[in-house]
Order: C-alpha cells, then structure tokens, then sequence
C-alpha cells in the first residue's frame, strides 16, 4: 500500500482515561468525521479501563482508528507511545476535550508542502470557534517563521502539526507529571535550536473549552507554572538564548502584579499566588538536585 501523502491529511494522535472525559472524547471523534481535511487516521493511545475510548473511536471511525491500550501515564509519554503507529508524513496532537472544524485541516497540505516547515501552530479557539481558549492571547497574524520568544505565545499542543518522524516529547513534562505542561513548547523550542522552520498560522482553528486563571484550580496552575519554568529554562540553556528567560521574567511580574491588584478578590489572587509558586518550585529544582 502507498505511503499516505499530504493531500491525504494528517494522522492524529490523541489520548484519553474515558470515565466523565468520554463525552468530550466522543464529540472530538464525530468532529473529525465532519472535518474534510482529516484523510488520515486517529491513533488512541486508550488508558480507559474499559477499553471504552477505544470502542468510540473505532465504532464512529472503523478501519481508520487505530487504539493502543495503555496503562495511566503522562500526556507526553501517551503520545510517544504512539510514535511508530504513525504512517503520514504529518502528525496532529488534539487533546480528548478538543474538536475540529471543517476546515480546520484545510492549509495543512500547501503549508507543509514546503520541505523547510517541520511544524506548524494554529489557533485555539472556543468550540464555537469565535473567542480565544487560552490563557495566552493568540497573534493575530500568520507567521513564517517563530522566533523562541514568539514560540513561547503560539505552541499548543491541540494546534501542533508537526512532520514525522521527526518528534518526541519530554516524557518529564506534561499533564500527568509535576511539571505539568509545557511539553509542546519544549519539543517546539527544540526545533527552533536545530535550524528548523516553525510557522504560525492563524486560520487553523482547533477548538477546545475556554482556559481561564480564574476558573483553573490553583493546584492545576501551580503544576502548569512549574512545567512552563522548566521549559523556560531549558530552552535558554539550549539555544544561549535570554528570549526563553525574558517571557518568563515578564510572566512572573504579571503574577505578582496580579497578586497586588486583586487583594479583595481572594480565588483570583490565590491563582495568581499559585502561578508565582509553581514558578518558585522550579527555579528551585536544581538548588534541591533535580534537574529543570
């Protein structure tokens, strides 16, 4: 059989425990069957117990769904188990609460057709596909080439298609570890430092529920700041580049900044507060022996 070429969509490769994430899950599925770009096929890496994300995906897809069973584990070690399932040339990465538009894919194959692109970031957006839904404010226009600087606004793993083989995550970071995010950007950064071509494309929409600090558990937050710092901080090391190190100067002065101006408004100053320490928690990793 041929190999799947670009104008056959990406594969997608996705991850989820089931139980009360199964309806999110099955909404990105019946998303994909309505996208016409997704020619590819969707690899679940399936941590359920009961094997039930594997029988969505394969009751609503069939022979183009492909399931691993996997023991819980770490978002990034989940996708990198799927790694040698993957047979198209470029690879998406939507988390099971995620959806796709019907046009999401549409770009993909002229952007990647240009052999220089290893990655590309869209955008991510609220499920109805008309507000930001991340913490971090998208920009506003496409972009040819991210700087580290600019990585650090773009990179998100629901929007990141990137060319295969050429990816692995950092098993040490990422929901399901203490550095819990952050994994995306650090394999973004990676190949911003070797020469490659990361883009940043504004029509490509990924939807996904709007992230607020408001409304993220303060323990949640701490986990996300720890996994950012860390990133922060080995992309500096890697590239000798003070970029990494000044976005997370200028996050730290808005948590502490937050800190102050919300003093009667107490979930929003202890999200902030939580910010602020998860940072702490990794700039003192190496003080206390481990590895950023």
């Amino acid at each position: 059989m041929a190999a799947p070429s670009l104008r056959d969509g990406p594969d997608l490769v996705t991850t989820s425990r089931g139980g009360d994430r199964l309806p999110a899950f099955t909404t990105l599925v019946r998303s994909l069957v309505a996208c016409r770009g997704f020619g590819g096929r969707l690899i679940v890496v399936d941590q359920s117990p009961d094997g039930a994300v594997g029988a969505v995906a394969t009751a609503l897809l069939g022979a183009r769904a492909e399931v691993i069973p996997a023991a819980p584990c770490g978002i990034a070690r989940a996708r990198n188990l799927a790694h040698a399932a993957v047979r198209a040339p470029v690879v998406g990465f939507p988390d099971d609460d995620a959806c796709y538009f019907p046009d999401t894919l549409d770009p993909l194959a002229e952007a990647f057709a240009d052999p220089s692109l290893q990655a590309l970031c869209g955008r991510l957006v609220d499920p109805a596909g008309t507000a930001p839904a991340g913490m971090a404010r998208a920009q506003p226009h496409d972009r040819p080439r991210l700087s580290l600087w600019q990585a650090f606004w773009s990179a998100n793993s629901n929007t990141l298609f990137v060319r295969h083989p050429g990816w692995r995550f950092a098993e040490d970071l990422g929901a399901g570890t203490p550095l819990g995010s952050g994994e995306e950007t650090d394999l973004v950064c990676r190949l911003i430092t070797t020469g490659g071509r990361v883009a940043y494309a504004h029509g490509v929409r990924v939807g996904h529920p709007v992230v607020t600090t408001r409304g993220t558990p303060p323990a949640k937050l701490r986990s996300y700041a720890r996994g950012y710092t860390a990133t922060a901080l080995r992309a500096a090391r890697r590239a000798r580049s003070a970029a990494p190190l000044a976005h997370l100067g200028l996050t730290a002065a808005a948590a502490v900044a937050g800190v102050l101006r919300t003093p009667h408004d107490a979930p929003l100053r202890r999200a902030y507060a939580a910010r602020l320490a998860g940072i702490a928690d990794a700039l003192l990793r190496p003080l206390l022996g481990r590895t950023p």
